[in-house]
């Protein structure tokens, strides 16, 4: 993940936040939320966080760019010093939904005539 922002001087802050994988089989799915810190680096304010899945290169989306914007109160804006972007992973079980798909269905139909010759 790869995540900019800028913040205008209402609070107002534009994000933009870049997911990619170059697995070819295997996706993942990470969350990312920004924190304003005063002069001690302490952060006295966060936005929520963000998730974006992709796929293996192979499976089907393995890179997106995301917009997204937070409101700064003003209050937090006139005390910042400093800012911390944090990404991680933020793993959610996605297999059962995806064997459920229509996706899922016909490739598990598929293997079984397959496996049935």
């Amino acid at each position: 993940m790869n995540t900019s922002f800028t913040i205008n001087s209402n609070g107002n802050l534009y994000a933009t936040t870049r997911t990619w994988t170059n697995v070819k089989l295997m996706g993942f799915t990470g969350g990312v939320f920004i924190a304003i810190t005063d002069e001690q680096k302490f952060p006295i304010w966060a936005t929520e966080q963000h998730r974006y899945g992709v796929d293996g290169k192979w499976i089907k989306r393995s890179d997106r760019t995301e917009t997204w914007q937070s409101t700064v109160p003003l209050d937090i804006l006139s005390r910042a010093k400093g800012y911390a972007i944090i990404q991680q992973h933020t793993p959610r079980p996605r297999v059962l939904d995806w064997l459920k798909s229509e996706e899922g269905q016909r490739i598990i139909l598929a293997a079984v005539v397959i496996l049935s010759m």
